[in-house]
C-alpha cells in the first residue's frame, strides 16, 4: 500500500471514531431528554396527587357531620392513592369491638367489615412500629376474608384518644391488580401522612364531641347539684362531705340531729375520730379504711357513738368523687341509724328460723308465688312431698307442671280454686286433694292452705300457702273406719251372745234356785241337817254364779253402750243404792254429807249408780263383825266443773301391798267374804269411761276411803 493510501486509511479510521462518539453522544442526549420527560410527568402526577390529597384533607376538615367525615376519609383513600377499595374503623380499645366504620368500593360488603377488621388486626399484632404497613398476597391468603386481595395498605393508631383506636386501610383485589399501579415507598409515605392527618381530625372531632357532652353534663350537673343540695338538706339521713384526705368539710342538719355533734365539733376532723371508740367494731373500721385507701364506693354497718355517749348502729355508704382527670377530690358519706331496723331484722330472722325448724319438723311444705315479678319460691319439704329433686323444686310452681301431678278427678276443682284466688274472689282456700308423687308414682293425700296478699289498691301481689302430706292420717282413718265397721259387727255378735248368756244361763240358774227352795219347803221335816246344809251350799253357789254373770253383763254394757248424759238427783241415787244394800248388814249405819251442795248433776245416771252400788256394797260386805259402830259415809261435792264423791267405811281395810292390784279383773283382796273380783274393776272402767278418776286410801283394821272425780260433760257431749 502506498503512503497516500495509508494516510487515507488513517483519516478514515479517525473519522469513524468521531462518528461513533457523536452517535453515542446523541443517544445519551435522547436518554436524558426521556428522563426529563419522565421526571416532568412524575412531577405532574405527584402534583396532581398532592392536590387531590389536600382537597381530600380539606373536605374532611370542612365536613360538618362526623358520620359523613368517616365516609369522606374512605373515599379519599380511593381517590388520592388510586386504590380499588378502602375502609375506616373506629374501635373500642377495651374489648376491640367496632364502634363505627365506613367502606368504599364494590368488593367489600358492609356486613363483612367486622370479619375483615379482625383478620387485619391479627396481621398487625406482632408489628410494634406505628407506621403504614403493606400486606402482600402471600400474607393475605391465610384468611378466607382477605385471600382475594393482592395488596393492602393499613395504618393503625392504638392510642387515638382515650379509649378509642383508629384503623385506616386501602386495598387492591387479585382480579384487578393489573389495572392498578404498583405501590411504591413514596406511596407508603404519602398514605402514612394522609392517615396521620385524618386521624388527627378524627381525634379532634372526638374531643369536640366529648366537650359538647361535658358542657351539657355541666349544665345538667348544675341542675342536679341544686336538687342534691335540697335533698341533702331535707333528708333524714346524715350527709357528710370530706376532702380527699377524709377531713369533714360539710355536714347536713340530719347528721347534727342524729348524732348530737355540731358543725364546730366535726368540721376539719375525720368522722371516725369523732364517732368511733377504741377497741369497738375494729373489723368494720379496717374494712372502711381499706375502701377509702383504694378509692372505692363502700357500704358498711359500724357501731358509732353519739355525743351523749349513746351507742348506735350506723349504716355508712361512702362514695369517692373524681374530677374529669380521674383525680380524687372528695368523699360523700350517707349515714343512717339502723339500730332499731337491725334489731327488728334479727328478731325477724329468729322468727323465720324457728318457723323453718317448725315447718321442717312438722313436714310442712311452704310455697310463695310473687305474682308481680313472676318469681316462685318454696322450701325443701315442698320438694320431698312432691317427690322431686330440690333443684327442680321451683319448676313445680309452674302451673302446668303442678296440675299435671294432681289426679284427674281433683284437677278441675283445684284449678277453679286457684283461679278464684288470683282473681280476688277468695282470700283463703283450705282444701284437700290427691297427687301422683313424681319419683315413685305413689298416690298421696295433700292438705293445703293458700291465701292471697293484696296491695293498697286491692291488687293481688302474692299468693302463699302450705302443703301437708296427710296420707298416713287418711289411711289411718280409712283403716279406723274399716276397724269400726268390724267392731260394730263384733259388738252386734257380742250383744247376741250377751242376750243368750242372760237368757240361756240365768234362766236355768233361777230354775235351780226355785227347785232348791221347793225341796227345802216340801222336805223341811224329813230332811237331815246334812242335806239341808248341802241345799244351802247349792243355793249360795248358784247365787254367786248368778252374781258373776250379772257383773260380766254390767261390764259388757259399760264398754259398748253410748253415754247418756242427763240431769238427775245424785242424792236420790245414793239413797236408792243404800235401800237396796242395807239388808246385807243391818248393823251398818249410813251417813250422807253434802247438805250444802245441789244434788242435781248432769252425767250418765246408770253408770254413776253402778259405781255407787259396787263401792257401797263392798263397804257393807267387808265390814268387821267385831266393830261396835260400823258405818259407811258418802260425801259429795257438786261444782260447775265436776262431781266429786267419796265412800268411806271403818271396816277391815286393805293391806298396803294389795292396794295397786284391787282394780285388776278378778282380783280379790280378801277370801273371808264371797265375791267375784269384778266390782272394783267395773268401777274403774266406768269412771274412766266418763273421763274421771278413782283413788283409794286404806289403813288396815281402821278405814278405807274411795275418792271419785267425774268431770261435767261438754255441750257437745250433752
Amino acid at each position: 500500500m502506498s503512503e497516500e493510501d495509508s494516510i487515507k486509511q488513517s483519516d478514515y479510521q479517525a473519522l469513524l471514531k468521531q462518528y461513533e462518539a457523536l452517535k453515542l453522544r446523541a443517544s445519551q442526549f435522547s436518554y436524558i431528554e426521556q428522563q426529563l420527560i419522565d421526571a416532568r410527568a412524575s412531577i405532574d402526577y405527584k402534583y396532581t396527587t398532592w392536590k387531590r390529597f389536600n382537597n381530600a384533607i380539606k373536605a374532611v376538615m370542612l365536613c360538618a357531620e362526623f358520620e359523613d367525615c368517616k365516609q369522606l376519609i374512605a373515599e379519599g383513600v380511593v381517590d388520592v392513592f388510586e386504590l380499588e377499595l378502602s375502609a375506616v374503623f373506629l374501635i373500642n380499645k377495651k374489648d376491640l369491638k367496632i364502634i363505627d366504620y365506613a367502606v368504599e368500593g364494590k368488593y367489600w360488603e358492609p356486613d363483612k367489615a367486622h370479619a375483615i377488621y379482625r383478620c387485619l388486626i391479627s396481621f398487625l399484632e406482632n408489628k410494634t412500629d406505628e407506621t403504614t404497613h403493606q400486606l402482600i398476597s402471600e400474607e393475605l391468603d391465610k384468611f378466607e376474608e382477605t385471600e382475594r386481595m393482592d395488596c393492602v395498605l393499613v395504618r393503625r393508631f392504638k392510642d387515638l384518644y382515650e379509649n378509642f383506636e383508629f384503623v385506616i386501610l386501602g386495598a387492591i383485589s387479585n382480579n384487578n391488580a393489573l389495572l392498578y399501579k404498583t405501590i411504591t415507598d413514596s406511596d407508603l409515605e404519602m398514605f402514612d401522612s394522609y392517615a396521620l392527618q385524618v386521624s388527627t381530625i378524627v381525634s379532634n372531632r372526638l374531643k369536640a364531641s366529648k366537650l359538647d357532652v361535658q358542657i351539657k353534663n355541666l349544665e345538667q350537673s348544675k341542675l342536679e347539684l341544686k336538687k342534691l343540695s335540697h335533698i341533702a338538706t331535707a333528708t333524714t339521713s346524715g350527709v357528710v362531705i370530706t376532702d380527699k384526705y377524709g377531713h369533714v368539710e360539710w355536714v347536713n342538719k340530719s347528721f347534727i340531729r342524729n348524732t348530737g355533734y355540731t358543725r364546730e365539733d366535726i368540721i376539719g376532723k375525720k368522722p371516725g375520730h369523732v364517732l368511733q371508740r377504741p377497741g369497738v367494731d375494729e373489723a368494720a373500721k379496717r374494712s372502711i379504711s381499706k375502701a377509702v385507701r383504694e378509692h372505692k364506693t363502700f357500704e358498711a354497718k359500724i357501731i358509732n357513738f353519739k355525743k351523749n355517749g349513746e351507742q348506735f348502729l350506723n349504716q355508712v355508704e361512702i362514695t369517692p368523687v373524681f374530677n374529669d382527670d380521674k383525680e380524687l377530690v372528695n368523699y360523700i358519706s350517707i349515714q343512717r341509724n339502723v339500730t332499731e331496723e337491725e334489731r327488728f331484722k334479727n328478731e325477724t330472722l329468729k322468727i323465720n328460723k324457728r318457723f323453718k325448724i317448725i315447718t321442717e319438723s312438722a313436714n310442712i311444705g311452704i310455697w310463695d308465688w310473687d305474682i308481680i315479678n313472676k318469681k316462685p319460691d318454696a322450701n325443701e319439704t315442698f320438694a320431698r312431698i312432691f317427690g322431686v329433686h330440690k333443684l327442680k323444686n321451683l319448676e313445680l310452681l309452674e302451673l302446668e307442671v303442678f296440675f299435671d301431678q294432681v289426679v284427674p278427678e281433683d284437677r278441675a276443682r283445684m284449678f277453679e280454686l286457684w283461679q278464684s284466688l288470683i282473681h280476688g274472689e277468695r282470700d283463703l282456700v283450705e282444701t284437700q286433694f290427691k297427687i301422683i308423687r313424681h319419683d315413685d308414682g305413689a298416690l298421696r293425700h295433700i292438705k293445703t292452705t293458700a291465701l292471697s296478699e293484696k296491695d293498697v289498691s286491692g291488687k293481688i301481689t302474692r299468693i302463699m300457702g302450705s302443703f301437708f302430706d296427710d296420707t298416713e292420717t287418711v289411711e289411718y282413718q280409712e283403716n279406723l273406719l274399716q276397724t269400726n265397721t268390724e267392731l260394730k259387727k263384733i259388738n252386734h255378735e257380742l250383744d247376741t251372745f250377751v242376750y243368750r248368756v242372760s237368757h240361756d244361763l240365768r234362766t236355768p240358774l233361777l230354775s235351780i234356785l226355785g227347785l232348791v227352795e221347793l225341796l227345802r219347803i216340801d222336805h223341811a221335816s224329813d230332811t237331815s241337817e246334812e242335806h239341808m246344809s248341802m241345799l244351802n251350799m247349792i243355793e249360795a253357789n248358784i247365787k254367786r254364779l248368778d252374781t258373776t254373770i250379772a257383773e260380766i253383763l254390767e261390764y259388757s254394757r259399760n264398754s259398748r253402750l253410748e253415754q247418756k248424759h242427763q240431769e238427775f238427783n245424785f242424792l236420790r241415787s245414793v239413797e236408792d243404792v243404800i235401800a237396796d244394800l242395807k239388808h246385807i248388814n243391818p248393823k251398818v249405819r249410813f251417813k250422807i254429807n253434802g247438805a250444802n251442795q245441789s244434788p242435781i248433776v248432769v252425767s250418765d245416771e246408770n253408770r254413776i249408780k253402778t259405781v255407787l252400788k259396787n263401792l257401797i256394797g263392798n263397804a257393807v260386805k267387808y265390814h268387821s263383825d267385831e266393830r261396835d259402830d260400823p258405818y259407811v259415809a258418802i260425801d259429795y261435792k257438786n261444782t260447775n266443773d265436776q262431781l266429786e264423791f267419796t265412800v268411806e267405811d271403818n271396816g277391815n281395810g286393805i293391806e298396803p301391798d294389795q292396794l295397786p292390784k284391787i282394780f285388776d279383773m278378778f282380783y280379790r283382796s280378801s277370801t273371808k267374804k264371797q265375791g267375784t273380783g269384778l266390782g272394783l274393776f267395773i268401777c274403774k272402767e266406768v269412771v274412766e269411761n266418763l273421763g274421771g278418776e278413782i283413788q283409794v286410801e286404806s289403813i288396815v283394821d281402821k278405814m278405807t276411803i274411795f275418792n271419785v272425780t267425774i268431770p261435767k260433760p261438754t255441750t257437745n257431749e250433752q
